[in-house]
């Protein structure tokens, strides 16, 4: 219908591709075959579709950024370690929830959990951002969550892009952060975020920046201002528009002028059908 649909109408075909790393053959890959570009928020699948000829570009999202926060204080950090999202969700590896449970053994954390709008512990943006803006530190894990489990033995040790670092940015916070490739393609470490890869290096990140709070407020800051210039709504549109544009030379062909021709992996033909 998508393909018909583009020849009727002389369509350009956007494929706004989120969470590649477990649905880049399950879905996207589908859906690819008859795009004119394709934006991906992994940055490691942009290489698989490039080496297909398709026309795809790492596109993180627009991020919300309040007009303006109020001015903070040491004495106004109400919060010490911060943790906002849900701690166990169905299909999710089980590494969030260890890394908290090792944390809470020698560091005060607090917790803002909930599974979706429905829990009455759900935080409101404003209520979120608050939370990020008013803690020392904030974390946040890249774990891949999936419904989705293909026979790879690796798949649980994907690490995935997430938005919440850019949102802990935009409120000023400063965000320690798992490591995941794509994450390292729009932050930098020990400028605009901290890194950890493992369970050592969150306890003694933690400790470290519990006690240099100057410093993790300095990156916070850098964190914030590149927010600001690089992932508003507007930075991202102009971007967008550029793209789209350096694209007309490809439609309906790939990146080899070869016609597109409508493909579908199994997978999802078989979860349309049942």
């Amino acid at each position: 219908v998508i393909r018909d649909l583009k020849q009727k109408y002389d369509l350009t075909i956007v494929l706004v591709a989120g969470d590649d790393e477990f649905k880049f053959s399950w879905i996207s890959s589908s859906y690819a075959t008859i795009a004119d570009v394709v934006l991906s928020t992994d940055y490691v699948s942009i290489d698989r579709y490039c080496q297909s000829g398709v026309n795809a570009h790492f596109f993180p999202y627009p991020v919300y950024i309040p007009d303006e926060l109020p001015p903070r204080t040491e004495d106004d950090l109400g919060y010490g370690v911060s943790i906002v999202g849900s701690a166990h969700k169905k299909g999710e590896s089980r590494s969030r929830w260890e890394f908290i449970q090792f944390l809470e053994k020698e560091i005060d954390v607090s917790l803002f959990l909930n599974y979706g709008t429905d829990d009455p512990r759900y935080l409101s943006r404003d209520a979120m951002y608050s939370v990020f803006h008013n803690s020392v530190i904030n974390l946040n894990f890249t774990g891949i969550c999936s419904y989705f489990r293909p026979d790879d033995p690796l798949f649980e040790r994907i690490r995935t892009m997430k938005l919440r670092p850019f949102e802990i940015a935009a409120a000023g916070g400063l965000c320690l952060s798992e490591f995941s490739i794509s994450l390292s393609k729009c932050f930098e470490d020990g400028v605009d975020i901290v890194f950890f890869r493992n369970k050592a290096e969150l306890l003694e990140k933690t400790k470290y920046f519990l006690e240099h709070k100057d410093e993790g407020r300095r990156i916070a800051d850098t964190a914030a201002h590149k927010i600001r210039t690089q992932y508003s709504a507007e930075a991202v549109a102009n971007r967008l528009a550029n793209i789209i544009q350096e694209s007309q030379e490809h439609p309906g062909v790939d990146l080899y002028e070869e016609p597109h021709r409508v493909q579908v992996s199994r997978s999802l033909a078989s979860a349309y059908i049942g």
